[in-house]
């Protein structure tokens, strides 16, 4: 697997497909996912599944929750986030 981890900021609550409530603003974590496919000589790597790292409620006693997103949805997300000034 190939890993790169992103930071993303937000400033705003904001809502993410694959995540059944509004997120707080903060620092998140966004891990892609992508598995080699082609030969060594070429690599070439197909995206699995990207991973958001959320933290938990402040209601609740949970830890860090990965989530399964779109990475395109999370992302729009952030641009329309750091639009709004």
């Amino acid at each position: 697997m190939h890993r790169k981890r992103f930071k993303l900021t937000f400033r705003r609550p904001f809502s993410v497909k694959g995540i059944d409530r509004p997120l707080s603003p903060g620092d998140y974590e966004l891990v892609p996912d992508h598995e080699l496919t082609g030969e060594l000589y070429f690599p070439e790597y197909r995206h699995v599944v990207s991973l958001l790292f959320v933290p938990p409620q402040a209601h609740k006693r949970s830890i860090i929750v990965k989530a399964s997103v779109d990475a395109a949805d999370i992302l729009a997300s952030h641009v329309r986030d750091q639009a709004c000034d």
